[in-house]
């Protein structure tokens, strides 16, 4: 089945769950959600592992949430929690996964839409792309 890639850091924002889990009924696809932070793998020691606590913590509670939403929509939901370089853990799912059709992230802090609050979600179709 084919599927859609969202990707944040340690949670989800509803703007973009809600966008992803309604692209993902009207399409038919699933989705995995993929949880990365990259900013802890310049850190070492005690205050890495606390902070590798921390996230995976919050990450795990907030693809639960996702997943919840999705089950009330009909929308499969399965998620990756990764320590790693962004760009890298998304070109290694593209790679474990070639029926990844969608990647869908947060916006760049500072992106909106227009001045009128709404959020605009960087959509990047796969099928183009390849």
């Amino acid at each position: 089945m084919p599927k859609i890639l969202v990707v944040s850091g340690e949670s989800f924002s509803r703007p973009l769950m809600e966008y992803a889990l309604k692209m993902a009924q009207r399409l038919d696809f699933e989705i995995i959600s993929l949880n990365v932070n990259e900013e802890i793998l310049s850190l070492s020691g005690t205050e890495r592992e606390q902070a590798e606590g921390r996230f995976y913590e919050r990450a795990k509670r907030s693809a639960a949430d996702f997943a919840a939403q999705g089950r009330e929509m009909n929308v499969t939901v399965r998620s990756v929690i990764e320590i790693n370089d962004k760009k890298k853990a998304i070109a290694a799912m593209e790679k474990q996964d070639p029926a990844i059709r969608y990647i869908l992230s947060e916006p760049d802090p500072g992106q909106g839409g227009g001045g009128d609050d709404r959020v605009v979600n960087p959509v990047f179709n796969l099928v183009c792309s390849r």
